[in-house]
């Protein structure tokens, strides 16, 4: 339960909410840099220019397929009410994740990280 509060507090200090369901406005969010396994890894926001990162990430994730198609990473990738986060590590795209603000709630769309990056925190670091 520690572990869940301090990630929150993590995370309100890099991401600022629409202050209502009705607000239209983007989330605003600051790129950061954090170290895991004593390796430098940069989190921000995705662009709608790393789809193609994005499927290949997808088709390392679920070997192979890609269950979200380009299309579906543009359209989610514009929306207001969303926020996807992409980590790099140098130049090498090695997670994502998303979210989506429903009201008072926010709801995880997705999450990927790539195999060689699994089983080390990286997907509950994200989380």
């Amino acid at each position: 339960m520690v572990q869940i509060v301090i990630m929150w507090k993590k995370f309100k200090q890099l991401v600022t909410f629409p202050h209502s369901a009705n607000d239209s406005s983007d989330f605003h969010f600051r790129p950061f840099a954090f170290k895991l396994q004593q390796e430098t890894l940069q989190v921000m926001k995705a662009r709608t220019d790393e789809i193609t990162n994005l499927l290949l990430l997808e088709e390392k994730v679920y070997n192979g397929a890609t269950p979200w198609s380009a299309a579906i990473l543009q359209v989610e990738l514009i929306k207001k009410d969303s926020l996807y986060l992409v980590v790099y590590h140098g130049s090498r795209l090695v997670a994502m994740i998303g979210m989506r603000k429903m009201n008072t709630e926010a709801h995880v769309t997705n999450i990927m990280v790539d195999p060689e990056w699994q089983h080390q925190g990286l997907g509950t670091y994200l989380m």
